[in-house]
């Protein structure tokens, strides 16, 4: 069964625990889990243009 409904994904780290990868590591696992076990075929996504390092 494939869903059409868009789904969001919004997330924001501590000063503190920023540029340490945390963020790339945690989006990666969820994408690869949603893209296989799940057969998601499509993605949207957006960044803060005034977070540079998400561009």
């Amino acid at each position: 069964m494939v869903s059409l409904q868009p789904y969001c994904l919004t997330f924001t780290l501590a000063r503190s625990h920023q540029g340490k990868g945390y963020a790339t590591e945690a989006v990666t696992m969820l994408l690869d889990y949603l893209f296989i076990e799940h057969n998601l075929h499509r993605l949207l996504a957006n960044c803060d243009r005034a977070n540079i390092a998400s561009a």
